[in-house]
């Protein structure tokens, strides 16, 4: 309720999670851009000047697609930025964890059962996520209302569920 101030406690503590939220986010993109600062001088020697490999193209996949990924949700743009856009940027940075996490397990077990095992695995919020997008589900955890669930049915409509 409204206090006759017009001062609603519970939208109050909505704005600052949602500011905490933020400020966390932008944290640790400052310090994600840090890293990469401070580490580029070693960066360009051991993968710019050495010869190519599949570990160098891994690398470059997994750091660089992070750091696209940053700058585009952090950009003025990124709001107009379509969810699909956005979406893929996001899931496909599970592929190269996953190549990278199946390359240790083969690494250190030699055997291809288990680097395959551990690829499928690795990938399986890649699939979660996939089919929640395929189906348009999205689940948004609101301070006001709790847990609910939106189902898309078309653009200027959606159908809100509260969760169970």
């Amino acid at each position: 309720m409204l206090t006759p101030a017009g001062f609603d406690p519970a939208l109050t503590a909505a704005y600052r999670d949602f500011i905490v939220i933020n400020y966390t986010t932008l944290a640790a993109t400052v310090f994600m851009f840090y890293d990469f600062l401070i580490t580029f001088g070693q960066e360009v020697t051991h993968f710019w000047l050495a010869p190519v490999s599949a570990a160098t193209y891994l690398f470059f996949t997994i750091k660089y697609l992070a750091v696209v990924e940053k700058i585009l949700t952090l950009s003025l743009w990124a709001p107009n930025m379509s969810n699909k856009r956005q979406f893929t940027l996001d899931i496909l940075q599970f592929v190269p964890w996953g190549v990278f996490s199946a390359m240790r397990a083969h690494a250190l077990a030699r055997t291809w059962v288990l680097t395959a095992l551990v690829f499928v695995l690795s990938l399986a919020p890649l699939g979660t996520n996939l089919y929640l997008f395929r189906f348009q589900q999205d689940g948004i955890v609101d301070p006001l209302y709790g847990c609910q669930q939106n189902f898309e049915i078309s653009y200027p409509h959606s159908v809100t569920v509260k969760c169970v």
